[in-house]
Order: structure tokens, then sequence, then C-alpha cells
């Protein structure tokens, strides 16, 4: 989770790494207000970039998904180039089904 620059800390957006069937992949959770308003938006950037979003949905919700070569630096590109977050800024971590060293 990260709020871009400008914003209040309630308007965070959420991008997230996921596995699905052994795949790896980056999604867009089409929950919060935020990530459905920014949409087309991060599709037309994956598109920029040569990724495609898919729609898909699972347990009811839906999120955009991409798989394939190059996700962190998708993922990296949308938090600099698009939303201007600055590398030594700070992003909340949620993990499940590992564990992840705390602060």
């Amino acid at each position: 989770m990260f709020v871009p620059q400008g914003r209040s800390e309630d308007d965070f957006l959420n991008l997230q790494y996921s596995v699905e069937n052994e795949v790896i992949g980056l999604d867009w959770v089409l929950l919060g207000d935020g990530n459905i308003q920014e949409q087309g938006t991060v599709i037309k950037f994956a598109q920029r970039h040569g990724h495609k979003l898919v729609k898909c949905s699972l347990n009811e919700v839906e999120y955009l998904r991409v798989e394939g070569a190059g996700l962190a630096e998708l993922g990296m590109k949308l938090l600099v180039e698009l939303y201007q977050f600055g590398l030594d800024d700070k992003v909340k971590l949620y993990v499940e089904g590992f564990e992840w060293p705390s602060d």
C-alpha cells in the first residue's frame, strides 16, 4: 500500500504481487476507491511498457493481473514514474502465507 504525493493518508493505492496456479503475477485489486478510479490509468501505463493487464475475479473480488517477465520493474515504474513515489518513500507491506522480518 502506498499514498501518492499530494494525497491524504486515507487515499492510498494497493499494488499486489501474488501466486496463482504456481505463477507469480502483479495485481491491481479493484477494491477501494483509489484503485477503482485509477484502473484506466494503470492499464494504459502497463500497455505503454509492453504489458497487458487482464481482468480477473477470485472470491468475488475483481482485479487486474499481469504475468510474465519484468513484473518487479513494472511495479517500480508504476510507483516512481506514474505516482512520483520517491525511492526513499515508505510503503506498507502486508504478507500472507510466509514470514517477513519486521523493522
